[in-house]
């Protein structure tokens, strides 16, 4: 059979070419929007590297999103094919494989990212020369410690990871189900009793995503709002949201392997 490491390799060298391919068409952006933005408003602009730097920071934010949603829709097409399920490993290795690549790839992209954005910051506060005097670390942090700072970043950023996992796997969870029910009951035809279950399904679907809204309003409106580190409520906000990822995770591969494999046999 199959080790783990092998599909793994597998499974992130095809999201790879995907994520480099996104990557590449980002940094032709980043290069023609900000020398467009710079000819146009050269006065806005004090370097050609800063027009650079505001571009890499907006469309960031949409590469990530892109990415993540082609590599979703890469990640459910693959639990669907053939050529996938014919690999000699166990569907619980498969999903975990899938589901792991989709988030390191999403992972190395966002390094890309951060390193575009501090290689350009970096050119371009060389480049404009400030003096000095006028960086005040104190009106933009207040009286916060750096050290806090990082821990809040951290945690919005695990937060923000983790709320992508969780509705990936409630999708993943939907999916599943809907097969499940087909698989014990391959002769039942009644439409009322699958409408209930999609309603069923529905409800707890739209009480957990209102649950994660209400959490991620209650950390950026305490923290970007009004402007406040609260680390206690943005690290209870994580924990709560990693232990839902674990159970979604049994979840879905209990039913993934009980259901798909024995198919398969």
């Amino acid at each position: 059979m199959t080790n783990f490491s092998t599909v793994f390799k597998l499974l992130q060298a095809k999201k790879a070419k995907k994520i480099l391919v996104i990557y590449v068409i980002q940094l032709a952006a980043i290069m023609a929007i900000g020398t467009y933005l710079y000819l146009v408003n050269p006065k806005e602009f004090e370097s050609i590297f800063v027009s650079y730097e505001v571009i890499a920071l907006t469309t960031s934010f949409f590469a990530l999103v892109i990415s993540w949603c082609i590599l979703f829709i890469d990640e459910i097409k693959m639990y669907e094919s053939q050529t996938w399920q014919l690999l000699p490993i166990s569907s619980k290795k498969f999903f975990l494989a899938n589901i792991l690549t989709t988030y390191v790839t999403l992972f190395y992209m966002a390094l890309f990212d951060l390193g575009t954005c501090v290689v350009l910051i970096t050119v371009a506060f060389a480049a404009s020369k400030p003096e000095l005097k006028d960086i005040s670390v104190g009106k933009t942090l207040g009286q916060v410690p750096v050290g806090e700072i990082a821990l809040y970043g951290l945690g919005i950023a695990l937060l923000i990871a983790l709320g992508l996992i969780s509705f990936s796997l409630m999708i993943n969870f939907l999916s599943f189900s809907s097969k499940t029910i087909v698989n014990l009951l391959p002769g039942f035809k009644s439409k009322k009793l699958i409408g209930i279950l999609r309603v069923i399904f529905a409800v707890i679907c739209y009480a957990i995503i209102t649950y994660f809204i209400h959490i991620f309003s209650n950390v950026f409106g305490v923290g970007i709002i009004e402007k406040q580190v609260d680390l206690l409520a943005v690290w209870l906000s994580v924990a709560e949201t990693a232990t839902f990822v674990l159970v979604g995770i049994f979840a879905d591969t209990w039913i993934y392997q009980k259901f798909f494999e024995a198919k398969a046999v």
